[in-house]
């Protein structure tokens, strides 16, 4: 695209006269620049907006009030388009709390009518013969000023989302699968929250990994707990000050002195210059008591576990008949409530999957019913055993 092929929103009130806009239109394609891969805490820092004859990036750090937004991605009237838009849909909905309604997924639509690459690169280049380069994908969009030529990449991530939609929108259709992406679509308005791993969680996943002395688990765990204020005090992610791999390194080794330290893979001159005195002060110190995980309960229900393999496989089965990948035949989180409580009969099995009616009709009511009763035979002989 032409440089400055955009109207940047950098202040509340011009927020506002966009959304005012924006909801007199149809259709618009939205995507978000996260920080994640440079900031301890991931925020938002980009919000690129296209409609079919204009282009907007608005900037939350200068129009710091995004709250309008709200209205057009809760409009349900406004079919919102996006490229692989869960993550963008999760930060949306954690940094702001936002409601969505009347989506539509280019990289969904892609998959479902088995389009070879699923990147929207990929997309763009198989079905508009347009080439978008990756230069900036990693960059750290919390910088500011941002250049020119960051500002025009992101600027791409939608510029051709709405004639993608066009002709992927056409292919849903003449392959019968439009009503089953609108299930797709629907899932997406309500975006699940992903549980960032909290201190505790990275020691049991390190701990358990290996075989570790008292002392070993205790400089696991103050490792930790440095990586974490130094990851804070520097506003930079976890695996920017060390990788979870040194922390293992250092607790399996317990080197004492510098050059012992300097010897392991991910140190590095920086950290040495920066870190090996106090790593080496933790090696050398007390053992100290290190978090204790809640001992592990089976799930109460004992037929859980075989009739959710059960349902597995069935759905590769249907999968491979319906030639769709498998999380097209049954939603995970389905599969996993009716491994949990199957369905006592029909009309029970229908209530339960009314939000998926396309599913239900073509394949659950007739290639799936039989399974599901005979899961909750299962599960009453293994009560029996």
């Amino acid at each position: 695209m032409n440089k400055k092929n955009y109207i940047m929103i950098k202040d509340n009130s011009a927020l506002k006269e966009l959304v005012d806009h924006l909801l007199k239109e149809n259709i618009i394609a939205v995507d978000t620049e996260s920080n994640g891969l440079h900031a301890y805490q991931e925020r938002i820092c980009l919000v690129q907006i296209s409609t079919k004859t204009k282009n907007y990036i608005v900037d939350p750090f200068e129009a710091d009030d995004l709250s309008p937004l709200g209205k057009i991605l809760e409009s349900k009237k406004t079919e919102k388009v996006f490229h692989s838009g869960e993550y963008d849909l999760i930060c949306l909905w954690r940094d702001y709390g936002f409601r969505f309604n009347n989506l539509f997924d280019t990289m969904i639509a892609a998959k479902l009518v088995g389009n070879n690459k699923l990147g929207l690169g990929g997309v763009v280049e198989e079905e508009l013969k347009i080439h978008i380069p990756k230069k900036f994908q990693k960059s750290d969009w919390g910088q500011r000023p941002l250049p020119d030529e960051m500002l025009d990449y992101a600027m791409t991530d939608t510029l051709y989302l709405i004639r993608l939609r066009d002709i992927l929108k056409k292919k849903l259709e003449l392959a019968g699968l439009l009503p089953l992406a609108a299930e797709e679509f629907d899932m997406l308005s309500t975006p699940l929250e992903i549980a960032h791993p909290t201190s505790e969680d990275i020691f049991w996943k390190l701990s358990r990994s290996t075989s570790l002395s008292r002392r070993g688990n205790s400089v696991i765990w103050k490792l930790i707990l440095m990586r974490d204020a130094e990851a804070r005090r520097r506003d930079r992610p976890l695996f920017k000050i060390f990788s979870d791999k040194l922390i293992l390194s250092i607790a399996e080794e317990l080197p004492t002195k510098r050059e012992e330290l300097a010897s392991l893979k991910g140190m590095g001159r920086y950290n040495m210059q920066n870190y090996s005195g106090r790593i080496l002060s933790i090696v050398k110190s007390k053992i100290d008591p290190v978090p204790k995980k809640e001992k592990f309960n089976p799930p109460s229900n004992p037929g859980f576990r075989y009739r959710l393999d059960k349902l597995q496989r069935w759905r590769i089965r249907a999968a491979r008949k319906a030639k769709l990948s498998s999380e097209f035949i049954m939603p995970r989180q389905l599969m996993y409530d009716f491994a949990e409580s199957p369905p006592l009969d029909p009309e029970d099995l229908k209530r339960k999957m009314e939000r998926f009616p396309y599913r239900y009709e073509k394949y659950v009511s007739e290639w799936g019913f039989p399974l599901i009763k005979s899961l909750e035979k299962v599960g009453e002989k293994l009560i029996k055993e």
